[in-house]
């Protein structure tokens, strides 16, 4: 079904709410934030967005997925940030003759900045996944970041490493990606020290 100017929000609910999208036409611009994951995928048949899109999920995964012989496009740019750290991903997975064509730039992004848990010294970033496993991914260009970045200290708390995560780019099963550029950083950074502290 047609879906004009669409937003979608879970945030401020439970840790678990996500979204999950199984096919359409979205005719705008279409934004989706949550604290769980966020999937859009082919289940339902094709899914096409006719405008740029933007998920952000605070604590799960960001997932794009084509099968079963369908397209998920993107007229524009697609923003797939997923903020939660070591255990989360940012993916485009197209297998089983599936096609993702993103006519813009691709955003993945599973960098992470913290906090840091008490138990934990360091900020870990997630995974970016681009897998065309049997099928076919095409992007203007993808940009990709895993970037771990630690928090600044000072005299009363130490700063944290920056550990980077993981960036995966896979074409298996006669599947392919084709992109004008891609741009990938996996860095771990270090936070400061501030107030002259060492």
């Amino acid at each position: 079904s047609d879906q004009d100017g669409t937003g979608m929000q879970s945030f401020n609910t439970t840790i678990n709410a996500g979204i999950d999208i199984t096919g359409g036409d979205f005719t705008s611009y279409v934004w989706g934030l949550a604290n769980g994951d966020i999937n859009a995928e082919t289940l339902d048949g094709p899914l096409k967005f006719e405008n740029s899109l933007f998920f952000d999920s605070g604590h799960g995964s960001v997932i794009l997925s084509a099968y079963g012989d369908k397209m998920l496009s993107v007229v524009g740019n697609a923003f797939l940030s997923a903020r939660g750290g070591n255990a989360v991903e940012a993916t485009l997975d197209a297998y089983d003759g599936g096609t993702i064509d993103i006519t813009g730039t691709g955003y993945l992004d599973a960098g992470y900045s913290g906090p840091v848990e008490a138990s934990n010294t360091a900020a870990y970033a997630g995974t970016v996944n681009v897998e065309a496993d049997g099928g076919n991914i095409s992007a203007g260009s993808l940009n990709l970041n895993a970037v771990g970045q630690g928090t600044d200290g000072n005299a009363d708390n130490s700063a944290t490493n920056g550990h980077g995560g993981y960036i995966n780019i896979t074409a298996d099963l006669g599947g392919s990606i084709n992109a004008g550029s891609i741009n990938a950083n996996a860095s771990g950074y270090g936070g400061n020290m501030l107030d002259s502290s060492t």
